[in-house]
């Protein structure tokens, strides 16, 4: 990690919490509609992107695939 940085960690869970908020209100658990500012440029991106529900999903299930219960375990528990 580098001095005024975000480490990577930081930044993987800003981007998990982006993506939920970018899920439907119906469905998401966390609406943190400021995670996307904390992000580096190539994880906003990724994070703009998931605003199409396709890109969404796919990245989702590369993140889960990849690092299986990361993403929902940098969530807040539902209710």
């Amino acid at each position: 990690m580098r001095a005024g940085q975000a480490s990577r960690t930081a930044d993987q869970n800003a981007l998990f919490r982006a993506l939920e908020a970018r899920r439907s209100a119906a469905v998401r658990i966390a609406d943190d509609q400021l995670s996307v500012r904390l992000l580096s440029p190539e994880f906003r991106l990724l994070a703009e992107a998931a605003r199409l529900s396709p890109v969404r999903r796919l990245l989702e299930a590369f993140i889960d695939h990849r690092w299986p219960c990361a993403r929902p375990g940098g969530l807040p528990a539902p209710g």
